[in-house]
């Protein structure tokens, strides 16, 4: 569902404003024929007759009064909630192009500085190698969706998107654990290079970068299967925000 397909649907249904205007007048000609059908088929001579005929015609005036009082009052109630509605709806409509924007722009923040000081580092690194490699990764910096995502991404209209935003976060938190993981291993890795003297140095170290280099390839399949949802994300988001 795209962004002019929310707005429709969300949309105050105007069915729900009943119109009423067009039953007063069919009504009165309805109540005027059959007075005078009366009036002329008994016409009133006596001063009793005619007053009696004035108060059906008051008695009836009073009727017709009440309803329109009643139809006034129900028509006014229905236009305040259709105004109540058509305020909330616009508010939540503002709050998740709000959130959704918000989203944006923090995967954009933290994408930009993983590009610039790890993912190339990363996809230049060759399957067989070591990522040595420390990165301060952490899930903190997903500050929006952390503290927001819970009450806010079911209420994002569009399916595909709402996939998209989960999807990417998961896979970036995924990622930052397996570079939280590396990142232990680099300074094992640094550890065992200053502190092991062994007779079988050699074999410890090359025996670690080879655990190092498997880690390796998990983290740059993570790192492939990232970069193909947040370009897909950040051109669906794009699209939906215009």
């Amino acid at each position: 569902m795209d962004r002019k397909s929310f707005d429709s649907n969300k949309r105050v249904d105007k069915n729900l404003k009943i119109d009423f205007d067009g039953w007063q007048a069919p009504l009165a000609v309805i109540i005027f024929v059959f007075m005078a059908a009366a009036f002329f088929y008994d016409t009133p001579t006596k001063a009793e007759s005619i007053a009696a005929w004035v108060q059906a015609a008051g008695s009836i005036g009073a009727v017709g009064i009440a309803i329109w009082v009643s139809h006034k009052q129900y028509r006014d109630s229905q236009l305040l909630e259709s105004q109540r509605r058509r305020t909330e709806i616009v508010k939540e409509e503002t709050e998740i192009r709000a959130f959704i924007q918000a989203v944006y722009d923090e995967l954009r923040a933290i994408w930009s500085d993983y590009n610039e000081h790890v993912g190339p580092a990363l996809r230049k690194t060759r399957d067989d190698k070591p990522f040595l490699y420390l990165f301060p990764a952490s899930e903190d910096a997903f500050t929006i969706y952390n503290g927001s995502a819970s009450y806010q991404i079911g209420k994002v209209p569009d399916v595909e998107l709402r996939r998209q935003i989960v999807s990417v976060y998961s896979r970036f938190k995924r990622l930052i654990l397996s570079l939280q993981i590396n990142n232990r291993m680099v300074q094992e890795r640094i550890d065992l290079d200053i502190f092991e003297h062994s007779s079988n140095r050699s074999l410890v170290l090359n025996d670690k970068d080879a655990h190092m280099s498997r880690h390796t390839n998990a983290l740059k399949k993570r790192d492939s299967d990232l970069l193909k949802e947040i370009n897909a994300f950040f051109s669906a988001a794009d699209e939906w925000l215009a």
